[in-house]
Parts: C-alpha cells; sequence; structure tokens
C-alpha cells in the first residue's frame, strides 16, 4: 500500500495523471476511500474549483467558504501504470 498526499503542485516523480469532475455525481470522499483501499503505489491528488458559466459576472468574496456554484475538478496522479490503468477503467466513464 503506497501513501495519498494532497498536494499543492504537479509531483517531480514520473506519474500518470487523470482528472475527475464531481458534477456527474462523484464525491471527492468516494474517489478517496476508492484510492485507499486499491491503490498500491504512491498517489497525488489536487481539487480545484470552478464557477458556474451562468455565474460569470457574480462576486462572491466568501466563495471558497461556502461554495456552492460551479463544479470541482480532482486531478490525481499516479507512480505506477497499474494503479492508473485501474483508475482509469473505474473512473473515467
Amino acid at each position: 500500500m503506497g501513501r495519498i498526499v494532497e498536494s499543492r503542485s504537479s509531483p517531480k516523480t514520473r506519474c500518470w495523471a487523470y482528472d475527475v469532475r464531481e458534477e456527474n455525481g462523484v464525491t471527492a470522499n468516494e474517489v478517496l476511500g476508492w484510492l485507499h483501499d486499491n491503490a498500491s503505489g504512491d498517489v497525488y491528488w489536487t481539487r480545484t474549483q470552478f464557477r458556474a458559466p451562468h455565474e460569470r459576472y457574480l462576486v462572491r468574496n466568501n466563495r471558497k467558504r461556502n461554495f456552492d456554484g460551479g463544479y470541482w475538478v480532482m486531478r490525481v496522479w499516479f507512480t505506477k501504470k497499474v494503479d492508473a490503468s485501474l483508475f482509469r477503467l473505474m473512473w473515467m466513464k
């Protein structure tokens, strides 16, 4: 079992990366739980928020704390190709 690390930038080692959008009914806890149970190598992940297209000119100063409009995108990096391909089969539909 490898380790699962939240990172601020892309890792320096050779990795395979995939993006998962949370607006399709997938939550971050489901993805992280699956990674904890099935990944054998090291996994790095980061999460970014994007605003909804219809909120183009709406500015809220507490948007990071009370995020309700838009969607999250998780980028997951794998150090083992086997883990990356299994993740792709499971989550990339």
